[in-house]
């Protein structure tokens, strides 16, 4: 025979436990659909980061944003670059 276990709740506690659980699973059916974001130019990168080339390259040429290369096309993962970028705001700080 099974035991069973009581647990009172209220409705607040059960909403905010559903919340966080359905939150959960979307997020990671959306990772998981969502193709990884690139940009395969340093012009591109510059535009969505609203720099200029020239800081771009200096940025990759530092090391201070990962990329890749496939042949003469580098190819930059916008989720790696926005993570980088974050780091330079927390030294900032």
């Amino acid at each position: 025979m099974t035991e069973m276990l009581l647990i009172q709740i209220d409705k607040a506690e059960l909403t905010a436990i559903v919340e966080r659980a359905v939150e959960s699973r979307i997020s990671k059916l959306a990772a998981k659909d969502t193709p990884p974001r690139k940009v395969r130019s340093l012009r591109e990168l510059a535009k969505y980061l609203k720099v200029s080339v020239n800081k771009v390259q200096s940025l990759k040429n530092e090391g201070k944003i990962p990329f890749y290369q496939d042949g003469r096309v580098v190819i930059f993962d916008l989720d790696q670059v926005d993570q980088a970028v974050r780091g330079f705001n927390k030294s900032k700080d």
